[in-house]
């Protein structure tokens, strides 16, 4: 299994970190020069899914019940999210709000 990660941000090893996965999936994609759909989608799945798997996280993905880390963006879909750096509308962690950029009604 082939997967990405980061465990660093912003440290003498890495200056750029921060802990951003999706950013993390961009590097990757700009770095192996991906440039198809399905090649950006290979990006996302290995800090998402692929990364999952590798650390043994059985309570991963959108399920009941699940750990409810969550990054909600601006992007219509997974290649999108991967190529375009949209914004960080909401973000949660364990299930609290660490960040909330939603619209307002």
């Amino acid at each position: 299994r082939v997967f990405a990660g980061s465990d660093n941000i912003r440290d003498a090893w890495w200056p750029y970190g921060t802990g951003d996965m999706l950013e993390r999936a961009t590097v990757i994609g700009l770095q192996g020069e991906l440039m198809t759909d399905q090649e950006l989608f290979l990006a996302a799945d290995l800090v998402t899914e692929n990364a999952a798997v590798a650390l043994g996280l059985a309570d991963y993905g959108l399920a009941v019940g699940a750990r409810a880390d969550l990054v909600a963006i601006a992007a219509g879909s997974v290649p999108e999210a991967v190529a375009a750096h949209p914004e960080r509308l909401l973000v949660l962690h364990g299930g609290r709000v660490v960040l909330d950029r939603t619209p307002r009604t």
